[in-house]
């Protein structure tokens, strides 16, 4: 019968103690949802803004009155029946995510604003894997209602792991019928299996929180792979099969 391995007496196990320390520290509070980016304290890092457009701020006061979905602040480029200043409607920018990882399969924000009144496709927000191409573009929700959107990852073409970028743009320059609001970003789901921490790879940092929790094991215990109640062997068989190359 195989027991818990000791991780405290040799410079190895002292080395995998060092790592579950770490990997328990990152891994994350929920498996279902992890926000990518709000606006609470303008542009989050690495997040750029192309243009004259984009501004991050609170209530716009116009008519109608966009107020923040949560918080105090979100992103726009534009307001509604403006005609002048920041908040016009004529401005244009593209609003552009730093990299992102497909650590689980669905992103999605909420957004609110127009691409004409019959919508034209030119305010839109798009997915690009990491050759910058675009596999998914979702358009304008023609709303002066906040509303909900997403993209499925996988259903665009990208896998566990890949990298991608996000974008928000707005290439209307009119003054009517052309702003457009975004916040709340998120990516949720369930992680790929054996991916313990949910950063889009199965690797030393997954197999530390594993042998962090060798034993009986808590009901819906994550590093329980096999729901068997307990972590033993067999999660750790499953676990070095979907090892990430």
């Amino acid at each position: 019968m195989l027991g818990s391995p000791d991780i405290n007496t040799t410079p190895r196990g002292l080395l995998v103690g060092s790592l579950i320390a770490v990997a328990i520290a990152a891994a994350p509070a929920s498996a279902d949802s992890v926000s990518v980016a709000t606006f609470e304290r303008g542009l989050p890092a690495g997040w750029t803004a192309t243009a004259n457009g984009w501004t991050v701020g609170g209530t716009t006061g116009t008519q109608p009155n966009i107020t923040p979905v949560e918080g105090a602040a979100f992103a726009r480029c534009g307001a509604p029946n403006v005609t002048a200043g920041p908040l016009a409607e004529n401005r244009t920018g593209i609003l552009t995510s730093p990299s992102l990882v497909v650590t689980r399969p669905t992103l999605s924000w909420v957004a609110c604003g127009w691409s004409g009144q019959g919508g034209n496709g030119i305010n839109r927000f798009e997915i690009l894997n990491d050759q910058q191409q675009v596999v998914a573009t979702v358009a304008a929700p023609l709303s002066d209602l906040w509303t909900p959107q997403s993209v499925n990852l996988l259903g665009a073409g990208l896998s566990y792991g890949d990298t991608f970028t996000f974008r928000a743009i707005d290439g209307l320059s009119v003054n009517t019928y052309a702003w457009l609001a975004i916040d709340a970003i998120t990516i949720s789901g369930d992680c790929i299996e054996a991916d313990l921490n949910c950063d889009g790879s199965v690797d030393a940092l997954d197999l530390a929180i594993l042998l962090g929790a060798w034993g009986p094991a808590a009901s819906a215990d994550p590093a329980d792979l096999d729901d068997d109640g307990s972590v033993g062997a067999p999660d750790l068989a499953i676990l070095l099969g979907a090892w990430s190359a």
